[in-house]
């Protein structure tokens, strides 16, 4: 599957391993390189060479509302 243009989307996630693995495993994306930001997360791109998309994902309190949810 083809993500060319895909860029910049941001997804908050409870269960950081899963979603990365949901990613990777089904929709063919690679785990892309990501500076320390200080909370837990994973940048995704997909596979094509060329294509301009990232998925970065939140997870830990970064990923939760103002109210802790």
């Amino acid at each position: 599957m083809l993500f060319g243009q895909l860029f910049h989307t941001a997804i908050r996630t409870a269960d950081l391993d899963a979603t990365v693995r949901f990613y990777t495993e089904v929709l063919g994306m690679i785990v892309a390189d990501r500076p320390p930001i200080g909370f837990p997360g994973a940048w995704l791109k997909p596979a094509q060479a060329g294509a301009d998309a990232i998925i970065h994902l939140y997870a830990g309190d970064a990923a939760k509302e103002a109210d802790g949810t």
